[in-house]
């Protein structure tokens, strides 16, 4: 009795894990950044990208829906804007409010989450 109460044990043990690791594998995988370049297992994905003008609020920028693993159009936007007696020149895009080197967007980039850029003016003399 006590050896069939151990095989019960060790065939509902080894039932357990031939069902969870499957489910640990395809769950736990399929975003990791590792994977990030197989995009046809994340095809139904929309990520949402906000634009951020910045002192240039009036360009309102509408945010893009893109598929998972694609990359976001380029807004179109005029290189200057002038506010009052202030005239700005258009930097680029960042990926965050401090606008780092290391934080710049590039356009041939692909999206892998909501994100927000950000536009990066200076000051013309």
């Amino acid at each position: 009795m006590e050896k069939l109460d151990k095989l019960k044990k060790r065939l509902q043990m080894f039932l357990v894990m031939l069902f969870l690791l499957p489910c640990i594998f395809i769950y736990g995988c399929s975003c990791s950044p590792d994977n990030t370049d197989d995009d046809s297992t994340n095809k139904d994905i929309i990520c949402t990208v906000h634009f951020y003008t910045g002192i240039a609020a009036e360009f309102n920028i509408p945010s893009q829906e893109v598929q998972y693993g694609k990359t976001v159009t380029k807004p179109r936007m005029d290189s200057r804007y002038i506010k009052g007696n202030t005239i700005y020149q258009f930097i680029g895009w960042y990926t965050d409010q401090t606008r780092s080197d290391e934080s710049v967007w590039l356009f041939d980039n692909k999206v892998y989450s909501d994100m927000t850029l950000y536009a990066h003016w200076e000051i013309v003399e």
